[in-house]
């Protein structure tokens, strides 16, 4: 479902945006077994939520979460 947020600052935005997708980010991966690396997570973001990110994006979002994909 899509929640409505309360608009907030540019800055508390970005963060909550951000905290959201290290979230889809990490169930995506667990649902992969922890294979998928950072171009298989971009595109399941994609298809699952309709998220887009540059793959470096997720990639340096993997990497500060501590997680990689087995290739």
């Amino acid at each position: 479902a899509h929640v409505q947020q309360k608009r907030l600052s540019g800055e508390d935005d970005r963060a909550a945006f951000y905290d959201d997708v290290d979230r889809k980010i990490h169930q995506i991966w667990k649902d992969s077994d922890e294979v998928y690396g950072a171009p298989r997570i971009t595109a399941e973001l994609t298809e699952r939520y309709q998220i887009t990110l540059n793959r470096k994006t997720v990639a340096k979002r993997m990497r500060m979460m501590g997680i990689e994909g087995r290739a």
